[in-house]
């Protein structure tokens, strides 16, 4: 070591230099087993086998931690049953749609394509060119309602119907509708685009001939009960178009208020005039917060409707007619019948897609099972692309007032198909000024579908609620007896009219109560942080208090320490002008209350350790343990006379 090294460490206190600084507080610090890797007069067995131990530990606490925040980034959900049964009376009975597998009536069609083959026959005989002939009375309304015809039935094609076999209606009739839409199709771009314009014209008129076209509620629903109770089914069930034809719902909010439609929209007009004042108000002041109602509360709306225990008398009964003789070649199955589905009040049928069929001449039971997801509100701090569910408020949809995975679907496809093929369904969501698709567009339409569905389709992003109530089903059925075939029933245009080969259908809760499952983060912030914590005190002896002590160390005590050391380098010595201080006697406390002789030039605030340095500045190493025996205090004294300094009175 050198001359000049060994100064400089002679000048500064072993616990003011860098090295010593850091030991000192590795030997304070909270950490288990850390201050043995700086104690001094340990043999080199012991250190070692501390070196080893300390690593282990703090890698062993790495990985724990570490596997810790892996976990909870791949899995942050938990889902747990909850502890406490739910009545069926806190939740929502489904909403019911159900609907004829027939979308058109047979005589209806037959009834317009033969008016249309009539006037046109009288046209040609006329030798009136097709502009003349479009100038006729009444002659392109009724081109319009064939050419619509066509639209409306193409727009869910049968099994049948994709291998192009002949079909034939109930009353042997060919299929007119399949003939005109293959001529459509063999029709160029400028001949097509004439026929699309004369079905915008009467689009308004849409409405009005989709109704007559279609099975109505009356004729096909025609007893009902709820609760054992008998009521007419006009205020149990309204209309609503699908993508099944027109069908008819129990239970679930108007599709005006469902899809913000203004007032003066004619779909809006028309559902108004066929539901009871009752459920407009109250389904208006729905809020999807009340849809699970609390365990203490009692029934007290109509809407939606709850059922108040399990078992088929507290549910829904109805009997409802097929009207085989009216079947067309028009249909979504080759089969007859009616096809139902559950669904959520506040969401919009698949029935497309997940239909269950009823057939005639039966009586049949659906026992509904409710199955509920309750989302708890922490799931807010996870990542919505890990939880793949939306809190309430966090989804909005521009068609819906209300969000569902079925609702964001529809929507979304329904944008998709508009960007793609220019034009948009029927039943869809959609404005007024989105053109409607036509025979030549059922590929696209197909297309759009099947690139939307599924996770890794346009639409995957349309996550189910985190609070939820999905609908499972088991049906039975039993064959009418025969002298059943038949059944007189009145509506408010005709009495007496028959129905053949009816059904009976019992939808039920069959169960009091269930058990709901939870939605739960796996660890929010806290248990994260605990969890974390707990791992990290286990191995090392972690705690937030030592972490605060180990940034203590390294800011605020270093850099006073830094600050310290600088200051003591730029002190001068003192030049003592009072010489007779020099011969009092060296009180290092005071005990006595004697006041401390007043020195002229002593700086105000004395610094006792800036006055020790400068002495051993100067005089190099001495004994640091300063006490008060005599022998010490005379060497010390020594000191200070031989170097003039002034030693401070401490009081």
């Amino acid at each position: 070591m050198t001359d000049r090294t060994k100064a400089s460490l002679e000048c500064c206190p072993r616990n003011r230099r860098l090295d010593g600084f850091i030991a000192q507080r590795i030997r304070e610090s909270i950490f288990h087993g850390v201050k043995y890797l700086v104690t001094p007069n340990l043999h080199y067995s012991e250190r070692i086998y501390w070196i080893i131990a300390v690593t282990a530990c703090f890698g062993y606490a790495a990985y724990l931690v570490v596997d810790l925040i892996v976990k909870y980034n791949k899995n942050p959900l938990i889902i747990s049953f909850q502890s406490k049964e739910t009545q069926i009376s806190q939740i929502p009975f489904p909403a019911i749609t159900i609907c004829n597998v027939n979308i058109l009536k047979g005589p209806l069609i037959e009834e317009i394509v033969l008016e249309y083959d009539r006037r046109y026959a009288e046209g040609m005989k006329k030798n009136l060119t097709e502009d003349q002939l479009l100038k006729e009375p009444d002659f392109e309304s009724l081109l319009s309602d064939y050419l619509q015809l066509g639209r409306f039935c193409f727009q869910a094609k049968s099994f049948r119907r994709y291998f192009e076999e002949d079909i034939y209606d109930a009353n042997g009739h060919p299929d007119y509708l399949f003939e005109t839409n293959k001529n459509l199709l063999s029709l160029d771009k400028e001949n097509y685009a004439v026929f699309n314009e004369i079905m915008d014209i009467y689009n308004n008129e849409l409405g009005e001939l989709y109704k007559d076209a279609t099975h109505n509620c009356e004729d096909m629903i025609l007893k009902c009960m709820w609760e054992d109770k008998v009521l007419p089914c006009q205020k149990l069930f309204f209309e609503i178009d699908t993508r099944h034809g027109h069908c008819c719902v129990f239970n679930m909010i108007p599709k005006y208020i469902l899809g913000n439609l203004q007032d003066n929209d004619t779909r809006t007009t028309s559902e108004k005039s066929r539901l009871p004042k009752l459920a407009i108000e109250e389904w208006k002041q729905f809020d999807t917060r009340n849809m699970i109602l609390p365990e203490d509360s009692t029934i007290n709306r109509s809407y939606p409707r709850h059922q108040k225990a399990g078992g088929k008398p507290f549910g829904l009964s109805i009997l409802i007619n097929p009207e085989l003789d009216l079947y067309s070649t028009c249909n979504t199955n080759d089969a007859v019948g009616f096809k139902m589905v559950p669904h959520s009040p506040i969401s919009f049928p698949r029935i497309m897609d997940k239909g269950m069929p009823i057939p005639p001449s039966s009586e049949v039971f659906v026992e509904i099972e409710p199955v509920l997801t309750i989302g708890n509100d922490d799931l807010i701090s996870v990542d919505r692309k890990k939880r793949h569910c939306y809190v309430k408020g966090e989804m909005k949809l521009r068609h819906y007032k209300f969000y569902s995975a079925e609702n964001c679907l529809e929507e979304c496809i329904a944008e998709f198909m508009y960007r793609n093929c220019s034009c948009i369904r029927y039943e869809m969501p959609r404005n007024s000024s989105q053109k409607l698709c036509g025979a030549k567009d059922g590929d696209c339409i197909t297309r759009v579908r099947m690139d939307a569905a599924g996770k890794s389709g346009r639409c995957s992003y349309c996550w189910p609620p985190c609070t939820e109530v999905r609908y499972k089903l088991q049906q039975t059925q039993l064959p009418l007896r025969e002298n059943y075939s038949s059944f007189l029933y009145d509506t408010h245009k005709e009495k007496n009219k028959t129905a053949s080969n009816f059904s009976i259908l019992h939808i039920y809760f069959g169960t009091d109560s269930l058990y709901a499952t939870e939605r739960n983060s796996l660890y929010d912030a806290a248990a994260l942080i605990a969890n974390a914590g707990g791992l990290l005190g286990l191995t090392l002896g972690f705690s937030i208090i030592a972490l605060l002590q180990l940034i203590y160390f390294f800011t605020l005590e270093a850099w006073f320490k830094y600050k310290s050391m600088r200051e003591s380098d730029t002190v001068t010595p003192f030049k003592n002008e009072n010489k007779d201080l020099l011969n009092q006697p060296i009180r290092m406390f005071s005990v006595t209350g004697t006041p401390r002789p007043t020195i002229e030039s002593e700086p105000e605030h004395y610094n006792w350790a800036q006055r020790r340095t400068q002495i051993l500045r100067h005089t190099g190493p001495v004994n640091n343990d300063i006490s008060t025996n005599n022998a010490t205090e005379s060497k010390f004294r020594r000191i200070l006379i031989s170097k003039q300094i002034p030693f401070p009175y401490l009081s």
